[in-house]
């Protein structure tokens, strides 16, 4: 598994970064068939010393199924790990998906479950993938 592979100290300046800076998240799906599914969690976030915007794989986030229930569960859950605060959702600018199972139905997708959870400081716009 991908998780722990990263550079400890790369992912814990990028969960600083999250803190306080606009981010966007992506997942992609998994086509794994065992019991649980990983999929790659990556944030685009601007850095302030470079003046670029990077792309950043955060974790694995690892999911029972392939739901829209279980894939917001799994990144919401590593979110509350990582950035350690009351809304991890604050800054958060989009999420991007590809998982057409998470984008069906009004009620039923990423998105809908985000705004949910917490009330927003930007407007999130969920991306999918094709």
């Amino acid at each position: 598994m991908l998780n722990l592979a990263v550079a400890p100290i790369l992912v814990e300046n990028l969960v600083e970064s999250m803190k306080s800076h606009p981010f966007s998240i992506s997942t992609d799906g998994s086509n794994d068939t065992g019991l649980e599914k990983m999929n790659p969690a990556t944030v685009r976030i601007y850095d302030l010393d470079s003046s670029c915007v990077f792309t950043r794989i955060l974790d694995m986030c690892v999911s029972s199924s392939s739901t829209a229930h279980s894939l917001y569960s799994s990144l919401n859950g590593k979110l509350e790990e990582l950035l350690q605060c009351s809304n991890v959702w604050a800054f958060c600018t989009s999420v991007g998906v590809d998982n057409t199972s998470v984008n069906i139905g009004i009620l039923n997708y990423i998105k809908s479950r985000v705004f949910l959870s917490v009330i927003l400081q930007y407007s999130l716009m969920a991306v999918h993938v094709i």
